[in-house]
């Protein structure tokens, strides 16, 4: 775990000028290294300043700054790397990238350390979804970051920290670090949320059956309101870490349930046809939908895993006699894309048709 140290306000106390023409600093914790060697560095460079007030007046370049990871930090990086690498991993499918996601890795893990937290946690198989609230805080631990656009006031040119994170003032209400544990006080209500009823505190909220208010239908998409993309369901109740009913508005306790989300029909069971082909849906995934689209994918773009993931999540639960040997996380052959339709796909048809399809009365009912 990264070391802290406790700073003050006086500057020069917390940070120094590197010695000698070799040394680095490191771009998270800030303490010199004397002899990089062969470490990995990369550099940054501010943003220009225009000297003068004219028009014509000259541009002048930003100063560049070359950081690399010290033992400690380099750790962690390579941590990281093992978290987030694989392609198979839910960083990897959340963050889009390798680089993106080994980035994301890196900063949950050092957002753990400031807090001592164990870095284990990182490590859950839903870590990528669950801590994903620590990933801007953790980057803004970076040292790096005292130089970007500019150099911080009183930071020199060559600078590097007394000693790991001095540039970080762990008691500042409005610092690095009280961010930082606001964004784990709300990673700890949804851990404990997950484990209350949400019927104990919420009644149902129907599912929206217009996109106004809510964003504009994107082009050549077909609307499927009045229930799940996925499941159908017409009503949905609020998620447990969502304040009680009597403390929110209509339209708050509408929107902190039914999560906007977009469909191929065609990928989710539907005929191909010169009506549909090449176009998508818009409407709205329940919250279990929406969890489950969320842990193989984004949540925001539902594809036949989020299908399977629900479905399956869906019949753990109340059909498990049903679920035995079902492989999921990808497109699973036990379900049949013509036998195992998502709502969407009955929806969108039923909207060309100039039909209204309402919403199911329980969950995956058209499938019944």
């Amino acid at each position: 775990m990264s070391t802290t140290t406790d700073t003050t306000t006086d500057a020069s106390t917390r940070w120094t000028v590197l010695d000698g023409p070799d040394a680095l600093a490191c771009g998270w914790c800030g303490i010199a290294v004397p002899e990089p060697g062969e470490r990995p560095a990369w550099t940054i460079e501010e943003a220009p300043t225009i000297a003068g007030f004219r028009e014509d007046s000259p541009v002048r370049a930003g100063a560049r700054h070359t950081f690399t990871r010290c033992d400690q930090c380099a750790q962690r990086r390579a941590e990281a790397g093992a978290i987030s690498q694989p392609e198979a991993s839910r960083w990897h499918r959340r963050y889009g990238s390798s680089a993106a996601a080994f980035d994301a890795a890196e900063a949950v893990l050092a957002a753990l350390d400031m807090l001592g937290r164990p870095r284990a946690e990182a490590h859950a198989p839903d870590a990528a979804v669950t801590l994903a609230g620590l990933v801007a805080g953790g980057t803004a631990l970076r040292w790096s970051g005292w130089f970007m656009p500019r150099r911080a006031a009183g930071v020199p040119l060559r600078g590097a920290t007394t000693a790991p994170w001095a540039h970080i003032e762990r008691e500042d209400p409005d610092g690095a670090v009280a961010a930082l544990r606001d964004a784990y006080g709300a990673v700890l209500r949804r851990r404990v949320a997950a484990r209350v009823p949400a019927s104990t505190t919420h009644a149902a909220v129907p599912a929206p059956v217009t996109l106004a208010g809510h964003w504009a239908l994107p082009d050549r998409h077909l609307a499927a309101l009045g229930g799940c993309l996925l499941c159908g369901v017409a009503s949905a109740v609020p998620p447990a870490s969502v304040p009680g009913h009597r403390l929110l508005t209509p339209a708050a306790r509408l929107a902190a349930t039914w999560h906007p989300a977009t469909c191929n029909p065609q990928s989710l069971g539907g005929h191909r046809s010169l009506r549909t082909s090449g176009r998508r849906a818009a409407g709205f995934l329940c919250p279990p939908c929406h969890d489950a689209a969320a842990r193989v994918g984004d949540g925001d773009t539902v594809d036949a895993a989020a299908r399977d993931a629900a479905l399956a999540a869906w019949l753990r639960e109340h059909q498990p006699e049903d679920v035995a040997g079902l492989r999921v996380g990808g497109t699973d052959p036990a379900f049949d894309q013509r036998r195992t339709p998502a709502w969407a796909v009955l929806a969108t048809w039923d909207t060309l048709r100039g039909v209204t399809r309402h919403g199911n009365v329980t969950p995956w009912a058209h499938l019944r």
